[in-house]
């Protein structure tokens, strides 16, 4: 029942050339904080990092889509597993 109050909106991690379908389910394989990785696809600032210390890049998916194209995204998407 908790699944169906949240909105899940589609990420695409810039440096592993991935997509995820959630923030939350991204940040639990990458182990990013979730609410960072908000801040990075607003523009509120430029990375998160993992708890290794990795800096990551995020964007939203419909954002990368309308910036290199919806080819992108899907050969992005076909290509992405679960874990980096």
């Amino acid at each position: 029942m908790k699944n169906l109050l949240y909105k899940t909106i589609p990420v695409v991690c810039l440096d592993y050339g991935k997509v995820y379908e959630s923030i939350e389910l991204a940040g639990k394989i990458t182990q990013c904080n979730p609410n960072c990785i908000r801040h990075v696809c607003k523009g509120r600032q430029a990375s998160t990092k993992t708890r290794l210390g990795r800096k990551l890049r995020w964007m939203y998916a419909k954002d990368y889509a309308e910036k290199y194209g919806v080819d992108a995204l899907l050969e992005l998407h076909n290509t992405s597993s679960d874990f980096y």
